[in-house]
């Protein structure tokens, strides 16, 4: 296997003023050789100062990197972006950056030391940030990482080793496994990287976990920002069992099939038949009180983890129960799936 040397960080940006500056300031912080690094600057066609940012990035330090690059992205999703970025890099290695995403200092290093160790694609551990101080703030950063809020994905589990894993945070991937993989799924606007990241282990390539490959995660700022964004994750969800169902992991239905639990039971209560109903909360009662426990209760704000967890849990199933109606109104017909 050859050796790695140049690398290319590709970030994907609409409306995200607020969060690249402190991104940009992770990655000049990089330890790992200017020289030898891109950055690759996407915009899709941002209305606030986005692309200034970006611009202002490239002027004032494209020369202390190998180059710096501002493209449009017309298409405006991630998958559309992506591919932006796979059309124009030409370093060893690609790694994907979110624009919400923190980078430790080592990041790049210990990616590329990772592949130079003999992986072909490879991420790690990925805390999750407030981005404000409040108790509140602190509360919601409790309930989105805790595995219960979000998911029991290994790289947000805590004290885990080395292994192979069906999908990672900002990986990075050796040119060959992008060149063999192919472009994005643009079809899909929330999923793509699961479906990318099922074609990569399809073409044989193992995704390698390595903790120390550390990032961290700018979370929504308020509670109505979060259960958007986990509608919208869900409804992606939904439509992607549709098309790509092998793409995704065994957890990622199971919020849409609380949701269609709490509707089958409450028919069935209505009907006269309690004991499912009652069943049902009482076993989900449970795990939330054991979470919040777990999760630790320090503020007086922290006692409504509870009720953040169920919000979390109704948004995301909700959206994964109309992304499957969705779909299936707008499948082909014939049953062909896109």
């Amino acid at each position: 296997m050859e050796t790695v040397e140049t690398v290319t960080l590709g970030v994907i940006a609409c409306r995200e003023e607020k969060a690249l500056g402190p991104l940009l300031d992770s990655i000049l912080a990089q330890t790992y050789p200017h020289r030898h690094m891109d950055v690759v600057l996407v915009d899709s066609l941002s209305d606030d100062g986005t692309r200034k940012i970006m611009e202002q990035f490239q002027a004032q330090w494209g020369g202390a990197f190998r180059r710096v690059t501002v493209l449009d992205n017309p298409g405006r999703t991630q998958s559309a972006g992506w591919n932006v970025v796979l059309g124009c890099y030409d370093s060893d290695v690609l790694i994907r950056v979110d624009a919400h995403a923190l980078l430790s200092p080592d990041f790049v290093a210990s990616s590329m030391a990772c592949l130079n160790g003999g992986e072909w694609v490879c991420g790690g551990r990925r805390d999750t940030v407030a981005p404000g101080t409040t108790p509140w703030a602190r509360t919601l950063r409790k309930a989105e990482d805790s595995l219960f809020g979000a998911s029991i994905a290994r790289f947000k589990r805590r004290g885990e080793g080395r292994g192979y894993v069906s999908s990672v945070p900002f990986p990075a991937y050796r040119r060959e496994v992008t060149e063999r993989v192919g472009r994005f799924n643009e079809a899909l606007r929330r999923t793509e990287d699961n479906e990318y990241h099922y074609r990569v282990r399809r073409a044989g390539y193992p995704i390698c976990f390595a903790p120390e490959i550390r990032s961290r995660y700018v979370m929504r700022g308020s509670l109505g920002a979060l259960l958007a964004q986990k509608w919208q994750n869900g409804e992606w969800i939904g439509r992607t069992l549709l098309c790509c169902p092998r793409c995704l992991s065994w957890y990622h239905p199971v919020p849409g099939l609380f949701v269609a639990a709490i509707a089958a039971t409450a028919i069935a209560a209505g009907a006269g038949l309690t004991a499912p109903l009652a069943l049902l909360w009482a076993a989900y009662g449970c795990a939330c009180l054991t979470m919040t426990l777990t999760a630790g209760i320090e503020k007086p704000t922290d006692l409504g983890l509870p009720v953040l967890f169920l919000l979390l849990h109704t948004a995301y199933g909700a959206g994964t129960l109309y992304g499957l109606a969705a779909g299936l109104l707008t499948m082909p017909k014939g049953g062909d799936r896109p």
